[in-house]
């Protein structure tokens, strides 16, 4: 596909999907991130600061997890 099919397709409302493959699957709340950050109207986006915000403490939440360590 070259850029200007895939930019007809994104003025269409296309989004790429979740991304399922690789070796730490995509979590659901990068993938809800990712959605908010394509949203045709850009303020509607997150801001920077949100985005920042966001991963600092989902990252925090969730270092439990990737340590093999019970949360809490």
């Amino acid at each position: 596909m070259n850029g200007h099919e895939v930019l007809s397709k994104v003025e269409k409302g296309y989004r790429m999907p979740k991304p399922t493959g690789g070796i730490i699957p995509c979590p659901d709340p990068y993938y809800d991130i990712m959605l908010q950050c394509w949203k045709r109207n850009a303020d509607s986006r997150p801001t920077f600061e949100y985005l920042r915000d966001f991963f600092d403490n989902y990252f925090v939440s969730s270092e439990g997890q990737y340590s093999g360590e019970p949360m809490g």
